[in-house]
């Protein structure tokens, strides 16, 4: 393909790995989209071009009639002998042909071995019998190239001879830009904070960067304009990964798009591993970065959680950060990224399911379950979930009002335990909001969220909870009295001093009645009092007088 650009590291390996004088099989594998087939494909046309001598074989792995059509091609390409009788064993003809040494060097490429079953499955029912991966040849002179979406499928195919794909490092993506966009285009690269920003954001994956383009030069669009129409909404953004397009790089009866390379996968992954599905499902629903393992929901023994965080890594849809260290020697905590644009992916097929607003809600259980109303136990543990509540409460429309409410309020708690006022204070507004828009200002509920806020507007607040807790509750209510307690904190925090004294006599006159002179809570409004009126008038001794007669 004219196209082509970098990975010239890879190409170096695959060269020294067919070039070797014995027998080798190696796997490409790699996150669907980055680029497999086209490097399978550059390294089948450098070898017919440094090597004439070379025979190069082309297997399309996706199917067993695929595979079994290749074979016959192959065996009429080769003239052997009985290949085009009514009864003949095709693959046991090739097979043969290709192990006789006398042949000479080849090389094959067996293209998309992303569903392990056709290779590996018995060729007759009843669970025996050869298959089709017996039937790949062996001979000192060839070589056997795969290509594979997941690690697992590239061990069993090659062993441990295997070459992981990433995406495209800025270089190369630039490359592969300019060359797919036509001449006339070529002004678009010019503003290299757009082009950057726009190889970012489709996270410099080869299958998506060709969409794209594919998408301006039909269009005749420009790299602004596709940005802004991609960030617009997740919906838009899908709808242009799921664009299709032609590519003579790809197979003519293969879905192009991105996103539908990724849903092939999917479905490979609800047959072969149901708990990885559960566990992509989950964290769709997830800030996408950072996942601790503690926050997945628990999925049965050590290792079939294992297995299925192996399946996920296998398929590249996740990746493993550098393991995080507790504090204590609590040990470390393993941490996950999805992939972006799968992650993106992963959402709408949920849409399309069914099934986004149920994983989101799950999601939102499973986070109240480990997230708690602040406090220091466990504290280098917890602090790693709340992005991931930040990130789902602000999702409309998905999630429950009431468990919403519910999870910002642990956020809120939590955040003020780590010292983050400011964030602490967003997420209380986002409670009390959403308590007066469901329940009333006249909610318990309510009146607790409005003891929150910065000082110099929580007066106003607690001035109005108050009143509406004598409303409700009645002046000796505990809760009211709590109320006047907090607007008495409250004022003296403005340094309003005679009505703070005022108010922190009522409240602990109060609670000396509805709760004793001995309960925690009236002994530390007490304290309070006490401190405010030694700070105001310092003067003020206790002559020998109990502190609780100076009450």
């Amino acid at each position: 393909p004219p196209s082509f650009v970098g990975r010239e590291t890879e190409l170096a390996r695959l060269h020294a790995h067919i070039s070797s004088a014995t027998f080798q099989r190696l796997a490409i594998h790699g996150l669907g989209g980055c680029g497999k087939t086209a490097l399978a494909l550059e390294t089948a046309y450098r070898v017919k071009e440094h090597q004439p001598a070379w025979a190069v074989f082309w297997v399309p792995a996706v199917s067993r009639e695929t595979f079994e059509q290749a074979f016959r091609d192959i065996g009429t390409a080769l003239n052997i002998p009985g290949i085009a009788e009514a009864n003949a064993n095709v693959k046991r003809l090739v097979r043969a042909k290709l192990s006789d040494q006398s042949l000479g060097p080849w090389l094959m490429v067996l293209d998309n071995a992303d569903d392990i079953s056709v290779l590996f499955n018995p060729l007759k029912t009843g669970g025996s019998g050869e298959r089709l991966i017996d039937f790949v040849p062996h001979s000192c002179k060839g070589s056997v190239l795969f290509t594979t979406r997941t690690r697992k499928a590239a061990v069993d195919l090659a062993g441990g001879t295997a070459l992981q794909l990433g995406e495209l490092d800025e270089r190369e993506a630039k490359e592969l830009l300019r060359a797919r966009l036509f001449p006339d285009n070529h002004i678009l690269l010019e503003d290299e904070g757009i082009v950057r920003e726009f190889l970012e954001m489709l996270a410099f994956l080869a299958l998506a960067i060709v969409q794209a383009v594919a998408f301006i030069n039909k269009n005749n669009s420009t790299l602004k304009e596709y940005l802004s129409i991609y960030k617009d909404s997740e919906e838009d953004a899908i709808e242009l990964l799921s664009k299709d397009f032609e590519d003579q790089g790809r197979y003519r009866d293969t879905k192009n798009p991105v996103a539908t390379t990724w849903y092939i996968s999917f479905k490979q992954m609800q047959r072969q591993n149901p708990l990885a599905a559960d566990y992509l499902s989950f964290m769709a629903c997830t800030a996408g970065k950072s996942i601790p393992a503690s926050l997945l929901p628990p999925g049965g023994s050590k290792m079939v959680t294992m297995e299925a965080m192996g399946t996920l890594s296998s398929y590249a849809f996740i990746t493993e950060r550098q393991q995080q260290h507790g504090i204590e020697g609590k040990g470390g905590e393993r941490m996950y990224d999805m992939h972006r644009l799968v992650c993106l992916a992963s959402r709408n097929w949920l849409r399309d399911h069914q099934r986004w607003k149920v994983w989101a809600n799950k999601a939102l259980s499973r986070l109240i379950e480990v997230i708690p109303y602040g406090g220091h136990e466990e504290r280098e543990v917890w602090p790693a979930y709340l992005p991931h509540a930040v990130h789902l409460v602000n999702i409309s429309g998905v999630c429950k009002t009431e468990d919403r409410i519910a999870l910002l309020d642990r956020v809120g708690r939590c955040e003020h335990s780590l010292g983050r006022y400011g964030s602490a204070e967003v997420a209380h507004r986002q409670v009390l909001e959403q308590r007066v828009a469901t329940m009333g200002k006249e909610h318990s509920d309510t009146l607790i969220s409005m003891n929150e806020g910065k000082y110099a507007e929580a007066e106003k607040m607690h001035r109005e909870t108050l009143a509406l807790r004598e409303k409700v509750s009645g002046k000796e209510h505990p809760d009211t009295l709590t109320s006047i307690y907090c607007l008495a904190y409250t004022l003296s925090q403005q340094y309003q001093y005679d009505d703070a004294l005022s108010l922190y006599h009522r409240a602990y006159t109060g609670y000396e009645r509805t709760l004793s002179s001995t309960h925690p809570t009236t002994q530390a409004c007490l304290e309070h009092y006490s401190s405010l009126r030694q700070t105001y008038d310092p003067d003020l001794s206790t002559g020998g007088v109990s502190i609780f007669d100076i009450a």
